[in-house]
């Protein structure tokens, strides 16, 4: 159903000059990755856009290897709450690639391509560092976890319809500005908790980067997927920010009991209490 108004003109989530850009960009996208340091890639992505509740993301160096800095129990614990999040906004981005192939909007193919590129990356770097079990165990998590904040997103979701009512969209629009919404506040969120990480480890004397748990290919996402909603998109929203969170505290308050597995004492076994 569209909202026709004869003021101010309809607004086009994606105009094809973007789109043209964007494939542009997604042809260039692997060989500019091999001329640039890890470094350069996340100065030249954090500039490129505003990250919601915090501000840019900044690190120039980071520790060599974490996982030889912190205590092993602690390290696990909040790994596990933060890939709960991501595996979360994972699922929400995906929601705005279907909401894509279903509205068959063709000039966000490009954008759309490089979004699953950095997925398969991230499986990538997630399939070396853990065993299924601990994946299934993620997975398991972040399905309650999403149960257990349902009313939370519900109402952003619905303060998100409100906003984009104020302006002359169609209702398919609608749908996609909504679902890149919902995806940036997962986004918000992993940055907000990744940042609480920054200085819990800061105080047990531990040097430590910008969002230093955070993988890259996380956060390339951020200057990515407000392109989705092209001219439509509003970057900073306070009930997004709130939200973001609220979110976070409602993680933290997870109990998650570590007990180490008697078949393989070096492993540890996860159990959930939401």
């Amino acid at each position: 159903m569209s909202h026709v108004r004869n003021t101010p003109p309809r607004v086009s989530p994606m105009s094809r000059s973007m789109s043209a850009r964007l494939a542009r960009e997604a042809r260039q996208i692997t060989k500019a990755e091999e001329s640039l340091t890890r470094e350069e890639r996340l100065l030249r992505d954090m500039k490129k856009t505003d990250h919601g509740p915090v501000s840019a993301i900044n690190r120039k160096r980071r520790p060599v290897n974490l996982a030889d800095e912190l205590p092993e129990e602690y390290l696990f614990d909040r790994s596990f709450r933060l890939f709960i999040l991501q595996n979360l906004a994972w699922d929400y981005i995906e929601t705005i690639l279907d909401v894509c192939a279903q509205q068959k909007r063709k000039e966000t193919k490009p954008l759309a391509r490089t979004i699953r590129e950095l997925h398969r990356r991230y499986d990538i770097f997630r399939s070396a560092k853990v065993d299924s079990d601990h994946t299934e165990a993620e997975t398991n998590a972040a399905l309650l976890f999403e149960q257990g904040v349902a009313e939370d997103l519900r109402r952003f979701h619905n303060s998100v319809g409100m906003d984009s009512s104020r302006i002359d969209l169609t209702e398919r629009a609608r749908v996609l500005i909504s679902a890149v919404q919902d995806a940036m506040l997962l986004l918000d969120a992993v940055k907000v908790y990744a940042r609480i990480l920054d200085c819990e480890i800061a105080d047990m004397g531990i040097w430590t980067c910008d969002c230093c748990l955070v993988q890259d290919e996380i956060l390339r996402l951020y200057p990515l997927i407000p392109l989705f909603g092209g001219d439509c998109y509003e970057a900073t929203s306070g009930a997004r920010d709130l939200s973001a969170r609220i979110i976070v505290n409602r993680l933290r308050d997870i109990k998650i009991n570590l007990k180490h597995r008697e078949d393989n004492p070096d492993n540890f076994k996860i159990e959930i209490e939401t």
